[in-house]
């Protein structure tokens, strides 16, 4: 399954410890395919 997902930060901080949450799972995630992904992408680019 696959579960795209859309999510806006105000301040660094939020998005900062998302990532670092999202790197420490992946260590854990032994199939590549399985390992979480994200996307940077400025709000001012988004119509």
């Amino acid at each position: 399954m696959v579960y795209d997902q859309l999510i806006a930060f105000n301040e660094e901080a939020p998005l900062e410890a998302l990532i670092r949450a999202i790197t420490t799972a992946n260590r854990e995630i032994k199939r590549p395919d399985d390992r979480i992904r994200l996307f940077q992408m400025p709000l001012e680019r988004i119509v």
